[in-house]
C-alpha cells in the first residue's frame, strides 16, 4: 500500500520538494489508481516534461495529470481462473504452470527435472512457451559429411587421446574486468586515445622497417620523402577505380590534416580504413603520389612455450543452435566429441546464447537470458566433470545476456568447476603457449573494406593485417554491428606481443594460415551454418625434444573437421 513518506522520498530524490497539499493529493491518486510511489513519481515526471515545461507537482499540475494521464488507466480486475500460458520444459516436453515459481528455477544435475533419454543426451534447450521451439533438426541428423577434414597443417596428429595433466590458463596480461565502464569518457578522451594509438603505432612501422623519420604534410616538392598517416573511410566500390585520390590524415606533425593519396603507381599494397601506414612518395599540392608502402609493426613471437607433453586444443565458435530449433544437437554432438577423444582444452567462442537466433530475437524462451546461460554452462561443466579438461568460454557481444559491447567482458564473473571465462578478446597464456581469441568477425569485415593489388592469399593477408597493426580489430571506423568502446579498445583489443596462435572464427571460409613471424592463424569456421552444422578445430602443440628450436610450423598441428 502507498505510503505518504515514500512519495515524498522518491520526490525528494529527485530534488522536488512537495508541500502538505500537493503530498496529500500525490498520495490519493496512488490509492485510486492502484499505482505504487516509484511508477507514480516516473510516471509524473515524463508527463511534467513533456507537457509541463518541467514543472513542479502543485495541485493544479497534479489535476491536471489526472485528466491526461491516470483517467486513462483502467484498474485490471483480478481474475480468479488461472492463466492459460503455458511453460514448457525440454527434456519431456511437459507443461508447467506459470504460477509455480519452482517452474523457472533450472533443474539441478542429476535431478528429474533433465530428462534422460537412451543416448544420454544433454539438455540445453531453454524453458519455452511452446515445444516447437526445441524441435529436432531432421536436416542436421541426416546429414553425411561429418567427421570430414576440411583444412590441415603441420605433421599428421598422435592418437587423440588426453595426456591426463592439468594445464594452467591465465590472461597474458591480466585485466580486472569486474569494474568496466563503457561509453563514460568524453570526445576528447575518446580521440586522445585514438591518436595517441595511431601515433605510437606509426612509430612501431618506422623502427620495423628502419625508415627514416616521417615529414610534415606542409613541405612540397619533386623529392621523395617519407610520411606517416592514417587511411580514412572510402566507398570501396567507387574507389577500387580510383586509387589516386585516397585520403589520408596525417598525424601531430602534420596537424592531423588531410590529403589525397596516390596509390596507382605502388607494386603492391593492401590497405582499409583506419590502417596506420608509413610511405614514400612526393607530395605536390594536396596529392600525394606513393612510390612504397609500409603498414607492418610486427613484433617478435612469443617466447617458446614451457611445455613437457603435448597439448591438445579442441577450438568451436558460435553459434552452436541451428536456426529453426533450439535443440542444441550440434552442441551436443561437439561436447560428445570432447568426452570420446578428451583434449587437455576445450575452447568455447560465444556467443552460446545468440541474441541474433531468431526463436531468441522473437521472445520465445521463458526464463531471463542470465538463468538461461548459466544452467547451459554448468551442464557442460557437469558433463566433462573429472575428465581433467578445461573449459575456456569467450565473451561475445551477440550474447543475449552480455553487453553488446567491444571489447566485451566474460559473462559471467565467477568459474564453475572447470570452466573458465575472459572477456573478447584475450590473450591466454597456457603453459607459455600464448593464444590470441576473438569472437568478431574481423577477418570479414576486414575482406569488406580492403583494397589491394597483391596476388597474396586473401585469407592469410587479411589475417596478417592484424598482426601487423597489432589488434584484433584494426579496422576504424568499425562495422556498425560492432560497437566499439575506443578507450576500452585502445586497452583490451591490441596485440602486447605476436601469439603463437590467432583464433579468428569468421563466415569466411575455414583455414589455417601461417602469417608474419612465426604466427599461426586459424579460422575455425561457425559450429552451426543456418540450417546445417559448421566446422571446428583441432589444435595439437608439442614440446621441444633434445636440442631442437620450437618453431610454430614443425610443432603445431592443426586440422578444421566438420560437426
Amino acid at each position: 500500500m502507498p505510503e505518504l513518506s515514500e512519495i515524498v522520498s522518491q520526490f525528494t530524490s529527485l530534488g522536488i520538494d512537495l508541500d502538505d497539499e500537493a503530498a496529500a493529493t500525490c498520495l490519493d491518486l496512488c490509492l485510486r489508481y492502484s499505482l505504487d510511489e516509484e511508477s507514480f513519481v516516473n510516471s509524473w515526471i515524463a508527463f511534467s516534461f513533456s507537457s509541463l515545461g518541467g514543472a513542479d507537482p502543485s495541485k493544479e499540475n497534479l489535476e491536471a495529470f489526472e485528466k491526461k494521464e491516470l483517467a486513462n488507466i483502467k484498474t485490471p480486475k483480478r481474475s480468479s481462473t488461472a492463466s492459460h500460458l503455458q511453460v514448457y520444459s525440454t527434456g519431456s516436453a511437459k507443461q508447467i504452470s506459470v504460477h509455480s515459481a519452482d517452474s523457472f528455477t533450472p533443474p539441478r544435475p542429476g535431478t528429474s527435472g533433465i530428462s534422460h533419454t537412451s543416448s544420454k543426451k544433454l539438455n540445453f534447450s531453454p524453458l519455452v512457451f511452446t515445444p516447437e521451439v526445441y524441435t529436432p533438426s531432421e536436416k542436421f541428423n541426416g546429414r553425411k559429411n561429418s567427421g570430414q577434414t576440411v583444412s590441415t597443417l603441420g605433421k599428421s596428429f598422435y592418437e587423440w587421446k588426453s595426456t591426463a595433466y592439468d594445464v594452467n590458463i591465465s590472461m597474458y596480461n591480466p585485466t580486472d574486468t569486474s569494474g568496466w565502464k563503457f561509453f563514460y569518457d568524453t570526445v576528447m578522451v575518446t580521440s586522445n586515445h585514438l591518436e595517441e594509438r595511431f601515433e605510437f603505432l606509426a612509430d612501431e612501422i618506422v623502427a620495423a622497417n628502419n625508415l627514416e623519420k616521417p615529414t610534415p604534410f606542409k613541405h612540397c616538392g619533386l623529392d621523395v620523402m617519407t610520411f606517416r598517416g592514417r587511411i580514412c573511410p572510402y566507398d570501396k566500390a567507387k574507389k577500387s577505380k580510383q586509387l589516386n585520390s585516397i585520403e589520408i590524415q596525417g598525424m601531430f606533425e602534420s596537424d592531423y590534416a588531410v590529403m589525397e593519396l596516390d596509390v596507382s603507381e605502388v607494386d603492391n599494397f593492401a590497405i582499409f580504413p583506419g590502417q596506420v601506414i608509413v610511405f614514400e612518395g612526393v607530395l605536390v599540392g594536396k596529392n600525394i603520389r606513393a612510390k612504397k608502402l609500409y603498414s607492418s609493426a610486427v613484433q617478435k613471437v612469443a617466447p617458446p612455450p614451457t611445455i613437457q607433453k603435448p597439448v591438445q586444443i579442441l577450438v568451436a565458435a558460435g553459434p552452436f543452435a541451428l536456426s529453426d530449433t533450439l535443440s542444441y544437437e550440434p552442441l551436443n554432438e561437439l561436447i560428445d566429441l570432447v568426452k570420446k577423444d578428451q583434449p587437455n582444452i576445450l575452447v568455447l567462442v560465444g556467443p552460446l546464447v545468440d541474441a541474433t537466433h531468431p526463436k531468441i530475437a522473437q521472445g520465445q524462451i521463458a526464463e531471463t537470458f542470465s538463468d538461461y546461460y548459466s544452467r547451459m554452462v554448468q551442464r557442460i561443466g557437469d558433463a566433462l566433470d573429472g575428465l581433467k579438461i578445461k573449459v575456456v568460454v569467450i565473451a561475445s557481444s551477440k550474447d543475449a545476456n552480455n553487453l553488446p559491447v567491444f571489447p566485451t567482458p566474460p559473462a559471467v564473473d565467477h568459474s564453475y568447476k572447470n570452466v573458465k571465462f575472459f572477456p573478447d578478446p584475450s590473450l591466454l597464456f597456457i603453459e607459455g603457449l600464448v593464444l590470441g581469441v576473438t569472437s568478431v568477425d574481423a577477418l570479414f569485415h576486414l575482406g569488406k573494406h580492403e583494397l589491394s593489388n597483391c596476388q597474396t592469399n586473401r585469407l592469410a593477408r587479411l589475417a596478417a593485417h592484424m598482426v601487423g597493426q597489432r589488434s584484433f580489430y584494426p579496422l576504424y571506423p568499425p562495422e556498425p554491428e560492432v560497437c566499439m568502446d575506443v578507450v576500452a579498445w585502445a586497452r583490451q583489443a591490441q596485440l602486447s606481443v605476436t601469439p603463437h596462435i590467432m583464433i579468428l572464427p569468421s563466415d569466411l571460409h575455414g583455414f589455417i594460415k601461417e602469417v608474419d613471424s612465426g604466427c599461426i592463424s586459424l579460422n575455425p569456421g561457425k559450429l552451426t551454418k543456418g540450417l546445417v552444422g559448421g566446422t571446428y578445430a583441432l589444435i595439437e602443440v608439442r614440446p621441444v625434444h633434445s636440442d631442437e628450436e620450437w618453431k610454430v610450423s614443425s610443432h603445431v598441428s592443426s586440422k578444421i573437421v566438420r560437426i
